[in-house]
């Protein structure tokens, strides 16, 4: 059976490059096989963990051609179709619809922010009127510079194929507000978490997924905490959320944005997935983290790789 779009563990896939930032297909394909046997129910590719803003608009659109073929139909794919305005994510969607994607996922648009209720309305219909694919939409306030409203949700909620948001405000009094506004209205709008540290919270309050990059390194970590989330473990989900914050201690070995990404990657070759590199710029990982990443990994890697 088809995973219902926008619940379980949707994975927002890490992007494995070479040293000159080309991608690494072949660590890529290890990669997407490695998370979907930890039993994650989706991937996300080109998201903000997959680094896709460092991509030009043609390696993007390869990247999303080629882990739709390396997925095989295993799980559903979501693609980031992510830009700076509307005709440029208007090709993107083209791009990822051509490949096969099952769902598009939109944030607002980047660089420009969109404060006007009118004009991030007007966007999102545009997106929903070029493609008949499902649309999830992403709020990711700290990359688009604002946050899509409630009032602006609620205007695209009536709109057929635009059917949940990733929030990833970070803002649990939010995560509240969108299911409380928008579960069991007669259509199925999934709310899911984008932000870890909601993740007990959000799903104990009635979130349908969360998208954590921690599932790349600890599949089985997430799959389980999701599970007993829908079982109301709530012992259990409060133990595996306090495992997941512990390992996301790490997040804060620098200030820098991309080091939840960084550290990542670098567990990730120290499991023999994929190599650590990340496209530049960002804050390299000292001896004493490393250290601190593989006392994690000897921790946790048995039971939750």
């Amino acid at each position: 059976m088809r995973q219902i779009i926008g619940s379980g563990v949707i994975t927002p896939l890490l992007t494995p490059i070479h040293q000159n930032e080309s991608v690494n297909y072949e660590e890529m394909k290890v990669l997407i096989d490695y998370v979907i046997a930890g039993g994650v129910d989706a991937i996300f590719i080109m998201g903000s963990t997959g680094e896709f803003a460092r991509f030009d608009e043609n390696i993007r659109s390869e990247i999303i051609s080629r882990c739709i073929q390396m997925v095989a139909g295993r799980v559903l794919v979501y693609a980031g179709v992510a830009d700076t305005g509307l005709m440029s994510v208007l090709r993107n969607v083209k791009h990822a619809e051509q490949a096969g994607a099952d769902v598009l996922v939109v944030t607002l648009p980047y660089y420009y922010p969109i404060y006007n209720d009118d004009e991030a309305y007007s966007f999102f219909s545009s997106v929903a009127a070029a493609t008949k694919l499902p649309i999830m939409l992403y709020n990711i306030p700290s990359t688009c510079g604002a946050n899509i409203s409630i009032e602006v949700i609620e205007k695209l909620f009536h709109i057929d194929n635009i059917i949940g948001i990733k929030d990833s405000s970070g803002d649990l009094n939010r995560i509240h507000q969108l299911l409380k506004q928008f579960k069991n209205r007669g259509k199925n709008f999934a709310v899911t978490v984008g932000d870890e540290s909601l993740c007990y919270e959000g799903l104990k309050a009635g979130a349908d997924g969360i998208v954590p990059s921690l599932a790349n390194p600890y599949p089985k970590l997430l799959s389980e905490l999701y599970r007993s989330a829908m079982k109301k473990d709530e012992a259990r989900l409060n133990e595996l959320c306090h495992i997941m914050n512990d390992m996301n201690r790490l997040n804060r070995y620098s200030s820098a944005w991309m080091s939840p990404n960084v550290w990542r990657k670098k567990a990730l070759a120290h499991l023999g997935i994929c190599s650590e590199y990340c496209t530049k710029p960002y804050v390299a990982i000292d001896s004493q983290v490393d250290q601190e990443i593989i006392k994690t990994i000897e921790l946790y890697h048995t039971m939750y790789a």
